[in-house]
């Protein structure tokens, strides 16, 4: 409970996984997990990334140069309703935010595909 209690509620976005029949089960990077009973919540679409997957800032002519990162957090800004991405540069934070369009995923994201008849 103490868990929950320190993420929510709050701005970050939070990887619903599976609902078991009587708890949602939550992740929000590699190394916090969580579970809580059904409440409300803002469904987001998932844009192709999670806390923790590396990725790479396109080039936007001579404004900026193209680099590679980790994403370190997700939230969701209200004004833009858009996920904002904070990123960690080799040991650096970024002082700005970045948007999913800026970003190209490097992390391999396998999945497999529904045994559905």
């Amino acid at each position: 409970m103490l868990i929950a209690t320190e993420v929510v509620p709050s701005s970050r976005v939070l990887k619903r996984s599976r609902f078991d029949g009587i708890f949602y089960h939550f992740h929000y990077g590699p190394d916090l997990f969580f579970r809580i009973r059904p409440c409300m919540w803002l469904k987001l679409d998932w844009e192709g990334f999670d806390v923790g997957d590396q990725v790479e800032v396109s080039g936007l002519g001579m404004v900026r140069e193209p680099f590679i990162a980790r994403i370190t957090e997700m939230r969701f800004a209200k004004r833009s309703r858009r996920i904002e991405y904070s990123l960690d540069q080799a040991g650096k934070f970024q002082p700005r935010t970045y948007l999913a369009d800026e970003l190209i995923q490097l992390t391999n994201k396998a999945r497999l595909r529904d045994q559905r008849s």
